[in-house]
């Protein structure tokens, strides 16, 4: 009995609570959060780039010239992001408002298509959505850019609560189970 109520405090603890402080961390601070988040993804890739790189020089006998360019190419990218992660928290809004733009151009292809049977006006609506979406986030970066922050952090607290609440209702009807009462 206590061994599954441990299997699951040990799988589900740590990662609901760390959900809720990432979650906060993105509310209260948001473009250190954002700055901290491309800092980590970089230092990921840099560290998949020395692993790759290590494996040719240290590997089996057999050395690929794609694991050599895998890794040039992951430590190139993560020290690049390292070094222009102040200026890519400043672009994203930018590059996520052309990519919503150009993204509804590309769904207004669909409607020249003859063989495709999709009711036109959801296309036309999305497309129209996802236009003017794009359209504010270019004219009012700062202030989307703190709503999606400002969401993403609040969705990663609900989601840590979440499962922290399951894990106390997986605990107790674990317990239930194992001492035989029904409620």
């Amino acid at each position: 009995m206590n061994e599954a109520i441990v299997r699951l405090h040990r799988a589900k603890i740590v990662p609901a609570v760390l959900s809720i402080l990432f979650g906060a961390a993105l509310v209260i601070a948001r473009r250190s959060a954002m700055d901290a988040v491309i800092r980590i993804a970089a230092a990921l890739l840099v560290i998949g780039g020395a692993g790759s790189l290590c494996l040719y020089f240290f590997g089996p006998i057999r050395r690929e010239n794609t694991q050599l360019a895998v890794g040039v190419l992951l430590a190139g990218t993560g020290v690049l992001l390292w070094l222009l992660a102040g200026t890519l928290v400043d672009i994203f809004p930018g590059i996520a408002g052309v990519t919503l733009i150009l993204n509804a151009f590309s769904n207004l292809g669909i409607l020249s298509s003859p063989e495709e049977q999709t009711d036109k006006w959801v296309v036309l609506l999305i497309s129209a959505l996802m236009a003017v979406g794009g359209l504010m986030i270019l004219l009012h970066p700062q202030a989307i850019e703190n709503i999606l922050l400002i969401f993403i952090g609040l969705a990663f607290i609900v989601n840590g609560i979440l499962d922290l609440v399951l894990m106390h209702l997986a605990k107790e009807a674990l317990l239930r189970s194992f001492t035989g009462r029904q409620e």
